[in-house]
């Protein structure tokens, strides 16, 4: 593969195996956004397929992908090709991401659709004990942290920490969750097709959460945040994250910051300016999916 990208060895085996030469390959990021992703890449081979190649931090993310992708709706997921070690082979959804096109309420529908067939899905792994427990002493460390840091003074991390205690829900469900599902990853093809093409950060959860953290990523009026959720409700109940949304809310707005600040990410005050903004808002008086939500 000489004048190509350097590839892992795992990812350079898999494209060996393709009967056709691999003729061009592109870094599409590096060091992404979960902690088991460290390079994903396009791949052009010499017969016209294009693949995507994912590098992961260990053979057990792989395989927790691997797993997770193929029980997933294929017409809305691209395809696992091939895994081996901590590579992974995906289909090549060709296209433009929604980031960049105006929100329409069929791509919200298609979206909270999608999000509510997950949470459908029984987790891949079992419930850790005292998971609840362990989620609130996460959001307390998350914002203190945050505030160690500098990037939130401590008085208001500890009122966060205070309004989200006060929101917890005693108890929560537990299942398959995506963490990605925002306009950013979300692909319409040529032929009109949505697909959502990041799926490596997919795992346990609670699928509030993962309601939260497309909140925070997709920013929508009163009017398509009543599009999604009435969507949404048709695959499961999202009454409890309403009720318990300041809770969620502050944990995944917690957990992006610290991520983003810790790393130096680009954009690294969306989240957190977000999570400021927490502050000053009533849960009565603000949309689930609220026009003041910002993209990340």
């Amino acid at each position: 593969m000489g004048g190509l990208l350097r590839l892992s060895q795992d990812l350079e085996a898999l494209v060996l195996q393709r009967p056709a030469p691999l003729v061009r390959c592109a870094r599409i990021s590096r060091h992404g956004a979960t902690r088991e992703t460290r390079d994903t890449f396009r791949l052009d081979f010499a017969d016209g397929v294009t693949l995507k190649g994912r590098v992961l931090g260990s053979p057990a993310a792989a395989t927790r992908v691997e797993s997770v992708v193929r029980r997933l709706d294929p017409q809305r997921f691209p395809r696992v090709v091939a895994r081996r070690g901590a590579a992974v082979v995906e289909e090549w959804i060709p296209g433009e991401t929604l980031d960049v096109q105006p929100a329409r309420e069929d791509h919200l529908r298609w979206a909270a659709e999608t999000l509510g067939g997950i949470h459908r899905l029984p987790p891949p792994v079992r419930r850790p004990p005292f998971w609840m427990r362990a989620r609130q002493a996460l959001l307390a460390y998350h914002l203190l942290r945050l505030a160690d840091a500098g990037a939130l003074p401590r008085r208001d991390a500890l009122r966060l920490r205070d309004l989200a205690w006060a929101a917890a829900p005693k108890e929560t469900e537990y299942g398959l969750i995506h963490r990605d599902v925002c306009p950013e990853n979300i692909v319409i093809d040529p032929k009109g097709r949505l697909y959502c093409v990041d799926n490596a950060a997919a795992r346990g959860g609670a699928p509030d959460e993962d309601l939260a953290r497309t909140c925070y990523r997709w920013p929508l009026d009163a009017r398509s945040s009543e599009i999604f959720l009435t969507a949404y409700s048709a695959f499961r109940d999202p009454t409890g994250f309403v009720r318990h949304r300041r809770f969620w809310m502050v944990a995944a707005l917690s957990h992006a910051s610290w991520i983003r600040h810790s790393r130096g990410y680009l954009r690294a005050d969306v989240p957190l300016r977000r999570l400021i903004a927490e502050l000053g808002e009533a849960d009565a008086q603000v949309p689930c999916f609220a026009s003041r939500t910002t993209r990340s």
